[in-house]
């Protein structure tokens, strides 16, 4: 049986509503875990649907978790709990995987190869810098800013 006492964390009416946010306000603890046992599947199904990984949506779900610990006193009853915590994992799953989507890890760019990322027979010793001789300096024959007129200058010098 449920928390609720049917749909899990939907109430089947205002009365179980009303109790379920009483007793969570007021710290019920094995009602919460219940609620996460039974709620967790469907909330990290749905957050697949946002996330580019298993993992992120996982990671999505406990975020909302937290979430709804956070803003549980927040909560006006004008929905069913479990479509609010519903509403919260497509947010916090829709960010989360636009977030994931912009960075990469670290070991997934390269070819592959495993090579070293600098070369050691090319690179110079720890702590100096490759530099001209004295003397030497190089000018790029860049272009004039329109605002400043000054000469844009390339990386290499």
């Amino acid at each position: 049986m449920t928390p609720t006492g049917s749909d899990p964390g939907g109430g089947t009416g205002q009365v179980e509503q009303a109790e379920l946010l009483a007793r969570l306000r007021a710290g019920d603890e094995v009602l919460f875990a219940q609620l996460v046992t039974e709620l967790t599947p469907v909330l990290t199904r749905l957050a697949r649907n946002y996330t580019p990984s298993a993992a992120a949506a996982q990671d999505a779900v406990q975020d909302t978790w937290l979430t709804v610990i956070d803003k549980l006193d927040t909560f006006q009853g004008r929905s069913a709990f479990k479509t609010w915590v519903c509403g919260i994992v497509v947010h916090t799953a829709r960010h989360s995987g636009v977030r994931e989507a912009r960075t990469r890890p670290f070991s997934s760019i390269g070819d592959g190869d495993h090579c070293p990322a600098v070369d050691p027979a090319v690179s110079t010793p720890a702590g100096t810098l490759a530099r001209p001789a004295a003397g030497a300096t190089r000018r790029s024959a860049g272009t004039r800013s329109p605002k400043t007129g000054s000469r844009a200058r390339s990386c290499a010098g």
